[in-house]
C-alpha cells in the first residue's frame, strides 16, 4: 500500500520521536522505530509503506496526522528512511512465531522493566521509555556486535543527540539466552549501579543486538 503526501524537513530522529508520541497518546505500546534503515524482508508477515516527498520545515506530528490511524495500529516495528528527497515509512508486522527480532525486543523491555523495579525498590521513580534514546542505544549495540567489542565509544555523540543535559550509559555482554542477567552484573559494579539509581534521569531505553551466541546490551538513560 503506497500513499503520497507532501512532507518536508526530514529530521528522521524527530519523526521517530513524533511517531512514539502519537502511539503513546493513543495508548499503544512503544515499538522499535529504526532510522535510516529498510526492513530486510525476513520474518515479515505484512507491511504498509507510505512515501512523502518534498522538503520544508513542517512539524512531523502535523505530517504524520495524515496516517495517524495506521501509525497507532498493531505493528511490531517501524522503519524510517530518506531516499532522493522522499521520506519512506514502513509499518511492519512480523510472523508470529519464535523469531529473533521478537525475542530481542521482548528481552529489551524485560530488562528495562527490571531496572525500573530495582529503582522502585530503592525508593526512586521509574524512568520513561524513550524511542529516541532507544534508537541511539540500538545503534551502539549494533556497532559493538559488529566489532565484537564492549565499550562506550561514541557516548559523547549519543549524549549530544539525546536532547538532554545529563546522560548515563551501562553496557553488558551476556549469552543470548541470559540477557536478563545484565542487571545483576550492573548491580555488582559501583559505577553501573550508580547509573541505574541516578535520581536525575527520567527517560531511557535498553537495546540489544547479537553476534553468534552473544548479546551486546546498551542501557542509555538521560534527564535534565
Amino acid at each position: 500500500m503506497f500513499l503520497t503526501f507532501i512532507a518536508f524537513s526530514l529530521d528522521l530522529q524527530a519523526y521517530a520521536h513524533a511517531i512514539d508520541s502519537i502511539r503513546q497518546s493513543h495508548g499503544a505500546d512503544s515499538i522499535p522505530v529504526f532510522v535510516n534503515q529498510n526492513p530486510d524482508g525476513q520474518g515479515i508477515s505484512s507491511m504498509k509503506v507510505f512515501s512523502f516527498k518534498g522538503i520544508s520545515k513542517a512539524n512531523p506530528s502535523a505530517v504524520l496526522s495524515n496516517i495517524e490511524k495506521f501509525i497507532t495500529g498493531d505493528y511490531d516495528a517501524i522503519y524510517l528512511n530518506q531516499e532522493k528527497g522522499r521520506l519512506r515509512i514502513a509499518l511492519v508486522k512480523l510472523k508470529k512465531k519464535e523469531n529473533r527480532e521478537i525475542n530481542l525486543r521482548q528481552a529489551e523491555r524485560d530488562l528495562f522493566d527490571a531496572v525500573n523495579r530495582y529503582r522502585n525498590r530503592m525508593g526512586l521513580k521509574s524512568i520513561h521509555w524513550s524511542q529516541k534514546l532507544y534508537s541511539l542505544a540500538l545503534q551502539h549495540s549494533r556497532d559493538m556486535a559488529r566489532r565484537g567489542e564492549l565499550d562506550h565509544s561514541g557516548f559523547g555523540d549519543r549524549f549530544g543527540k539525546s536532547g538532554f543535559s545529563r546522560c548515563v550509559e551501562n553496557v553488558a555482554l551476556t549469552s543470548t539466552e541470559q540477557t536478563k542477567t545484565a542487571i545483576e552484573l550492573w548491580k555488582k559494579s559501583d559505577n553501573h549501579r550508580k547509573n541505574m539509581l541516578d535520581r536525575r534521569i527520567t527517560h531511557g531505553a535498553v537495546a540489544i543486538d547479537t553476534a553468534g551466541t552473544m548479546a551486546y546490551i546498551t542501557f542509555l538513560a538521560c534527564g535534565r
